[in-house]
């Protein structure tokens, strides 16, 4: 701040590289990368810090640097942090990639079940068609030997030979036939002595009986044409039956199949997307493993640097608080700087400070009185004393940027 430009140096560097101004905490530029930090600390070298001795400078300046280093690391170990929450937070998105796989494998347990279904369902079409062509057969083996049947039942004439159409009217006409010469035949054996009349009379009643034989065949054949013509058409319209079963069981089969086959098509798909869901996921998984593996590791190496840091930073606290006891001045004082947008309340207990960075001088540790000389930016809040082992002060500062706020201390008698 104003106030305290002629007392210390300004700490707030440019950047080698692009020229920036930078705080100076920092040991980065922090808008191209470059390293600032040793320029600092021979800036601190150079110009010194009043009331301090110069060893004591060198070590402040130490400090400066470790100090800034441990806030860079901070900062890197929460961009880690943060990285490895996004990390966890993608594998937490992996869940229902799960959900989805578990469903694809219902969906394909599913699938090869009904494609079993049909598979038997199948077998049982198979078996009705091959029963039904079974059947099919057998009637037409019943037909063909009552037809034979039928016509074995009757004599044919010698030498003719009936046609299909007329197989039925021609054993009609060989049984008249057969008739008409059985009665001709019995009157020509009639004896030669016997009455004519009574001979005529006779051959009448032998005619007539054999009339009355040849109405009564007639009668018999007639029932038999019906009969066979009944049970030829019974037989016809059993066929067509069989034949049209036949006919629907193909389809069904034919469909079934047809089926069968978009089930079993849908099934090869479901598992080459299941099979490439599972790789997607494995390889997800792994890849988060490796990660969050390997930022785990360099979270502990970033723990690690900064466990060596504070070692760093506390070997040379006592360091310059030895030297600071050697010289054993009556005053002196601490300097702090930080970004401030507004106004911000500073706590430094033991050196360290809540925010922002101490870039000079220390509290003596012993009882003292502390003030400020740009009362007007900073207003003192907790001063030091013995319940805080005289090493604690707290502070508001306001301010548009980086600034620095000096705090002078004052031994008490």
């Amino acid at each position: 701040m104003n106030g305290t430009q002629d007392q210390i140096p300004n700490l707030a560097a440019k950047c080698s590289n692009c020229g920036r101004e930078n705080a100076a905490a920092r040991l980065f530029c922090q808008f191209c990368g470059h390293r600032i930090a040793a320029r600092l600390q021979e800036e601190l070298i150079s110009n010194g810090l009043p009331g301090m001795p110069p060893e004591v400078q060198v070590l402040q300046a130490a400090l400066l640097a470790a100090q800034g280093e441990n806030l860079n690391l901070n900062q890197l170990l929460g961009s880690v942090r943060q990285e490895l929450d996004n990390l966890k937070a993608a594998g937490a998105k992996l869940e229902p990639a799960l959900g989805v796989a578990e469903d694809l494998h219902a969906k394909l347990k599913s699938a090869e079940d009904k494609a079993s279904t049909l598979e038997s369902q199948r077998d049982v079409w198979e078996q009705k068609l091959k029963s039904a062509e079974d059947r099919a057969a057998s009637f037409e083996k019943q037909l063909v030997a009552k037809t034979k049947e039928i016509e074995a039942s009757f004599q044919q004439k010698p030498g003719i030979k009936p046609q299909p159409g007329n197989r039925l009217k021609l054993i009609a006409g060989a049984v008249a036939v057969v008739a008409v010469l059985a009665s001709f035949g019995a009157g020509r054996y009639v004896r030669g002595n016997e009455n004519p009349n009574g001979k005529l009379n006779q051959l009448s009643a032998q005619l007539t009986n054999a009339n009355a034989q040849i109405s009564s065949l007639k009668s018999l054949l007639d029932a038999a044409n019906k009969k066979a013509d009944q049970a030829g058409n019974d037989s016809r319209s059993q066929v067509d039956s069989a034949n049209q079963a036949i006919t629907d069981l193909t389809g069904k089969l034919a469909a079934r199949e047809g089926q069968q086959h978009s089930v079993e098509a849908k099934l090869a798909s479901t598992q080459h997307d299941l099979v490439a869901t599972q790789t997607q996921l494995a390889d997800a998984i792994a890849k988060e493993r490796s990660i969050e593996t390997a930022s785990n590791q360099r979270i502990q190496q970033l723990e690690a640097d900064r466990q060596s840091r504070d070692t760093e930073i506390s070997t040379l606290r006592s360091r310059i608080a030895s030297l600071t006891s050697k010289a054993n001045p009556r005053a002196g004082f601490l300097v702090w700087s930080g970004t401030v947008i507004g106004k911000r309340k500073v706590d430094i207990k033991d050196g360290v400070p809540d925010y922002g960075t101490v870039i000079g001088g220390a509290l003596p540790q012993k009882p003292c009185t502390v003030s400020t000389p740009d009362t007007a930016h900073v207003q003192l809040k907790t001063l030091p004393a013995s319940k805080n082992q005289w090493n604690r002060v707290s502070f508001e500062v306001s301010g548009a940027g980086v600034v620095q706020v000096r705090i002078n201390w004052v031994l008490s008698q």
